[in-house]
């Protein structure tokens, strides 16, 4: 007994003439978008786009560029004072004003 295996229909395959794959490649790699995100944003499929890069020399690795973070700004004028208040009752209170032994810990450290 013989079961019957339903097939797919098949989805025709669209013909791109070199300029259109030309064009592709250009703005994919004009647009600083990874291959799968610029592919989401067309209809495009990622495995035709590779392979198009592949057969025109066109990298495909990852680029990874470096990231610059600010540096944090570390002033006396932007520290808040510590306070801690301990179940007793009494309340410590360190660097109010940004004087004292904070003063001391960030001397040579301000922008």
């Amino acid at each position: 007994m013989q079961e019957e295996q339903s097939e797919l229909p098949k989805r025709p395959h669209k013909i791109y003439s070199a300029e259109v794959r030309r064009e592709h490649l250009n703005a994919w790699q004009d647009s600083g978008l990874s291959m799968s995100e610029y592919c989401r944003r067309h209809p495009l499929g990622i495995s035709i786009l590779s392979k198009w890069a592949l057969e025109s020399g066109i990298s495909t690795k990852v680029k990874l560029k470096p990231l610059k973070m600010p540096s944090p700004s570390l002033s006396i004028s932007n520290i808040s004072p510590l306070e801690i208040r301990l179940p007793n009752g009494i309340q410590i209170r360190i660097g109010q004003r940004g004087d004292g032994p904070v003063k001391k810990c960030f001397e040579g450290n301000e922008n």
